[in-house]
């Protein structure tokens, strides 16, 4: 019934939100599905690779919108510092996530990208700070980190010794303990030159 499927998909992403905000890592669609699948009590059923596959692409067939200055803002940090992604793949894989990147004109302002499917753990687990700062051939306490989470964004960068601008211009989850605050993406290049290093 539609109840025990949602019933099924529910359990599958609450066995999802462990394996990421507990265990640090981000497993692949086809892992929830089967969370799902189980809990319904039934083997994978014909249809299933293609469920998967429209599962991992939907963000890069609907892709999400660009905040108002990201693409300006990125162009002016990146002709002034090495970037690079640290992201939790949640739904979509790195090599989703680099075609949305590529399709909105993005992918040439990152020097590297650390996607939580790649690197094997996801923030504030330390490893994809220090796989960025590996890649940029800088010290891990150099990073700025931006993010819009305190407990893999702020939380995570604190823990490598690394700096945090904590960004509520999409959403704002409420108290931080972010180094410095932006609401706008048009404020971060000014920001993080005032960090200074």
């Amino acid at each position: 019934t539609a109840d025990q499927a949602d019933q099924a998909w529910d359990t599958a992403n609450a066995a999802f939100r462990k394996w990421w905000k507990q265990e640090h890592h981000t497993p692949p669609v086809s892992r929830r599905l089967d969370v799902g699948l189980k809990a319904l009590g039934l083997a994978r059923p014909d249809g299933y690779d293609a469920a998967v596959h429209e599962l991992s692409t939907m963000e890069v067939e609907i892709p999400p919108d660009l905040l108002p200055g990201a693409a300006e803002a990125l162009a002016a940090l990146a002709a002034r510092y090495p970037l690079a992604i640290i992201s939790d793949s949640i739904v979509t894989p790195a090599k989703g996530l680099r075609q949305i990147l590529e399709n909105h004109g993005l992918a040439k302002f990152f020097a590297t990208t650390c996607f939580s499917d790649e690197v094997g753990a996801s923030k504030p687990d330390p490893r994809p700070y220090h796989a960025a700062a590996r890649a940029l051939g800088v010290n891990v306490r150099g990073l700025v980190h931006v993010g819009d989470r305190q407990e893999t964004d702020v939380d995570g960068a604190h823990a490598v010794g690394a700096r945090a601008v904590y960004f509520t211009g999409a959403v704002d989850r409420g108290p931080h303990t972010a180094d410095v605050l932006c609401t706008d993406l048009r404020q971060l290049p000014d920001l993080i030159a005032a960090l200074g290093g």
